[in-house]
C-alpha cells in the first residue's frame, strides 16, 4: 500500500537493503535512505492494519508469497519491475515445478485447438501448465490440464474476490478442485483493467523458462508475456498467409524458435542453455502497404525529431511526455525526477512507464532509472 503495483522504486529498496524487513526499519530511522515521500507513506500503514490484512487472507485460504520466499520463481525474480509480493490460492507448490507458460488468441481456429489439445496433453507428463482464464488459448491449456488430471497455475489480471473473466467462477473452482493454483499480484478486492493486463502478461511471461505461443496475429495482446520469457516458443504455423498466425511467422524471424517436440522444451531446462533475444517490438509493428503511384512520386520532407516524437504515436500526451522527458536526456532518468516534473500521481506513472517499457521504448536500468531504447 506504501508503493503501489509495479513501482521500480520498490524493487531498488529490496536490493539495496536486502529484505522487506530492513526497508521497513530504514524507513523508521533513515528517511534520507528511504526516501521521504515513502517514508510519509509509510507512516500512515501500522502494523497492525498489516496484521489484519494478513488475518483476512488467512481466513480466505489466500496465502502471502514474497519475492524473498522459496516458493517464489527465480525467473519471475529477472524480470524488469518483479511483484514483491504473490497472492496465491490452491496448491502454491505448483511454483516450484517445471512450468511452461502458455499464450495465445481468443478466437482460435480448429487446427489451433488440435494442435494445443496434442501437444499439452504430452507436456502435462512432465511440466505443470502456467496461463490465464482468458477465452480462448489460455483458458483451453487449463481445462487439458484438468482432463489429465493435472494442476495447473493461472494468473489473474486481478483480486480473487473478481470474477473475472465474466462467469469464470466456476472454472476457477474446478481449477482449485483439481489440484490447480490461482495467483495474483493484486489485493483480493482490485477489478481488472487495462494495465493490470500489462501486469499480469509480465507475471505469466516470467514465471516460467518456456513458453508456447499457439496463435497470435501481428499486433496481439499475447505477444506481450513474450518480452518477459525466458524462452520463447512458437507453434509452426498452419498456413504462413493467414492473419491469425502472422505475429507467429514475424516471431520466428526474429529469434523465436520452432516448437517441433516435447524436446525443444527440455533443452530449455538444461543448465547451459542460452536462451535467445527475440524483439517483441519488431513483431508487432504493422506493414505498411504499398505506397501509390502518386505517393511515389510526390517529394515529401524527411519528419525532423519533434515530429517523431507527436503525441499521436502515444497513448496519451503524459505517455508522450514522460518519454520525451527520458529520451532526451544524455543519462538515464530516475524516477523521482520524472515524477517531480510531471503533474501525475505516483501510481498513473507507474503505469505509464510499465506501458512504455513493454512497448519498447524505455527500459529500466539499475536505480530505478530509464533510458530510451
Amino acid at each position: 500500500k506504501v508503493f503501489g503495483y509495479s513501482n521500480p522504486v520498490a524493487a531498488e529498496l529490496i536490493n539495496r537493503f536486502g529484505t522487506a524487513k530492513e526497508v521497513y526499519q530504514a524507513f523508521r530511522t533513515n528517511i534520507a535512505a528511504a526516501g521521504a515521500e515513502y517514508a510519509n507513506a509509510a507512516e500512515k500503514v501500522s502494523l497492525e492494519s498489516a496484521e489484519k490484512l494478513l488475518s483476512e487472507l488467512i481466513e480466505k485460504n489466500i496465502t502471502i508469497v514474497t519475492i524473498e520466499d522459496e516458493l517464489y520463481p527465480e525467473t519471475l525474480r529477472a524480470v524488469a519491475n518483479p511483484p514483491l509480493v504473490l497472492f496465491a490460492t490452491g496448491n502454491v507448490s505448483l511454483l516450484k515445478n517445471k512450468l511452461i507458460s502458455i499464450s495465445g488468441s481468443r478466437k482460435i481456429t480448429d487446427y489451433t485447438i488440435k494442435a494445443e489439445s496434442e501437444i499439452c496433453q504430452k507436456l502435462c507428463g512432465n511440466y505443470t501448465l502456467a496461463a490465464s482464464l482468458t477465452e480462448g488459448c489460455e483458458q483451453l491449456a487449463c481445462i487439458i490440464a484438468m482432463k489429465c488430471g493435472k494442476g495447473c497455475v493461472v494468473v489473474m489480471p486481478c483480486g480473487f474476490d473478481c470474477d473475472y473473466p465474466k462467469g469464470s467462477r466456476v472454472l476457477r473452482q474446478e481449477v482449485l478442485m483439481n489440484n490447480g493454483c490461482l495467483i495474483s499480484e493484486f489485493l483480493p478486492e482490485i477489478r481488472s483493467g487495462n494495465v493490470n493486463f500489462l501486469r499480469r502478461a509480465r507475471i505469466l511471461g516470467g514465471i516460467s523458462k518456456a513458453m508456447i505461443i499457439f496463435q497470435a496475429g501481428i499486433n496481439s495482446g499475447s505477444l506481450n508475456a513474450a518480452k518477459y520469457s525466458s524462452a520463447l516458443f512458437f507453434l509452426p504455423p498452419n498456413n504462413i498467409f493467414q492473419p491469425e498466425y502472422a505475429g507467429a511467422v514475424q516471431g520466428v524471424r526474429s529469434g523465436a524458435s520452432l516448437y517441433l517436440s516435447e524436446e525443444d522444451i527440455a533443452r530449455v531446462f538444461e543448465e547451459d542453455y542460452i536462451p535467445r533475444t527475440v524483439d517483441i517490438k519488431k513483431i508487432k509493428q504493422e506493414k505498411k502497404a504499398p505506397a501509390s503511384e502518386t505517393e511515389k512520386n510526390t517529394t515529401k520532407k524527411a519528419p525532423t525529431e519533434s515530429s517523431k516524437l507527436s503525441e499521436e504515436l502515444f497513448e496519451t500526451p503524459l505517455h508522450s511526455s514522460v518519454y520525451k522527458r527520458i529520451s532526451e536526456s544524455e543519462t538515464p532518468v530516475t524516477f523521482d525526477e520524472i515524477y517531480r516534473n510531471e503533474e501525475t500521481d505516483i501510481a498513473e506513472l507507474n503505469e505509464v512507464l510499465l506501458d512504455l517499457e513493454i512497448d519498447g521504448r524505455i527500459k529500466a536500468v539499475p536505480g530505478s532509472r530509464y533510458t530510451a531504447v
